[in-house]
């Protein structure tokens, strides 16, 4: 009897957790369907009477969201303003438990509520940052990271009304960042310890974070053909001024190593970078390439990411920005959210101190950040990527 009194609550408690989990999932779709809808209206929407708003909303979320477990879809799309407007969704729907029956709770009410600033001469440039390291291949963190990027590229393009408004770079990064073999006898590379016989071409370095001390890289080798594509965070440790540039986006200078991308060979390597692009099958293609392996660095995927916006280095200089129009570059990081290796330090409070700088610095600049981290797994909250969003608002 005290056995089966038990086991009740257990159930319940174990139930609860896959009930909640997939209204996470619920969730997730539904908000994507929301900011689908609501950037739709932000285009469309200036002529619409309040009626047709609504109709307009509750049609294009029932055609785009799905769900058998779920019933009783409620959309309420209002607009305000009146030279520059908004558009406001809320949209909620019953999520039938499985589980949870037991302790007498048979449904699950789940939300997501979006605003949109409809603006006539607002462009966009945008650094998607993805984490690619081994980490990612825990609790479907990769594949939600590839959906979720999918999607802001799905909504960013329906959007958009000339091929000018919206550029997006695409920067996957692990330990190190990959800025393409091509660029092999670019004058910003910089082979010093490459030279010095620091790495090993033939096999691994270990944790990917060794300069000759880390993870046994041994073998030297000048044959730069063998190169991976793969750089490691910029600077030196000869002062303060020299080791900034892994949190700047200074340009690469001849004569000044700190500055230039120094050559690595990693244990692992990411695909390699997509600066500013256009071509929305090509980023989405960009994304599927990426694979979970090596370590976490986020700070290298910021400092590439912002240089990209901005240009220098591997990154092209960014298209002109025509007069009559204004220019919002956004930085969006994707990660689990532990810092594990980068090229000096081995332990995560030291890289989230260099972390920080560079978000500050990315703020500092003008460019907003929003940090999304990928928890599928419970994991604790990141409190790096909480401190580097631009405010409270633009962290998940």
């Amino acid at each position: 009897m005290m056995t089966a009194l038990v086991a009740v609550p257990a159930i319940g408690m174990i139930g609860f957790g896959v009930d909640y989990g997939r209204a996470l999932s619920v969730q997730v779709a539904i908000q994507a369907a929301s900011d689908s809808a609501a950037l739709m209206l932000a285009q469309s929407g200036s002529s619409m009477t309040a009626a047709q708003l609504q109709t307009a909303a509750q049609n294009y979320i029932a055609a785009s969201f799905y769900n058998p477990m779920t019933s009783n879809l409620t959309v309420t799309a209002s607009q305000s303003g009146t030279t520059s407007k908004s558009y406001t969704l809320k949209t909620s729907v019953v999520m039938q438990t499985t589980f949870m029956n037991v302790l007498g709770m048979s449904s699950m009410p789940v939300s997501a509520n979006v605003t949109v600033q409809a603006s006539s001469n607002a462009r966009n440039r945008v650094a998607l940052i993805l984490d690619n390291s081994g980490s990612m291949a825990d609790a479907g963190k990769m594949t939600a990271l590839k959906a979720a990027a999918k999607s802001f590229l799905t909504s960013l393009q329906a959007a958009t009304t000339t091929s000018a408004d919206a550029y997006v770079s695409v920067i996957p990064f692990a330990d190190d960042v990959d800025v393409g073999t091509a660029n092999v006898s670019a004058t910003w590379v910089d082979w010093t310890d490459w030279n010095n016989g620091n790495y090993s071409v033939s096999g691994s370095c270990g944790w990917g974070w060794g300069w000759g001390w880390g993870g046994g890289c041994s073998s030297s080798s000048s044959n730069h053909a063998q190169w991976g594509g793969c750089v490691t965070d910029r600077g030196n440790s000869s002062g303060p001024a020299s080791q900034a540039y892994d949190t700047n986006v200074l340009a690469p200078t001849a004569g000044n190593s700190a500055s230039l991308f120094p050559a690595d060979v990693p244990g692992s390597c990411p695909p390699a970078v997509l600066p500013l692009s256009n071509d929305w099958t090509a980023l989405a293609a960009k994304i599927d390439e990426m694979a979970p392996t090596g370590s976490t660095n986020q700070n290298i995927g910021l400092a590439h990411g912002w240089m990209s916006l901005v240009g220098g280095g591997p990154y092209p200089t960014p298209p002109v920005e025509a007069t009559g129009y204004t220019y919002q570059k956004t930085i969006i990081i994707l990660s689990d959210g532990l810092n594990t290796a980068d090229r000096w330090y081995g332990y995560q409070s030291s890289i989230d101190a260099r972390q920080l700088l560079t978000c500050n610095n990315i703020k500092a600049a003008g460019i907003k950040i929003y940090s999304i981290q990928v928890n599928t797994g419970g994991d604790p909250t990141s409190t790096i990527l909480q401190s580097c969003a631009s405010d409270a608002s633009k962290f998940w």
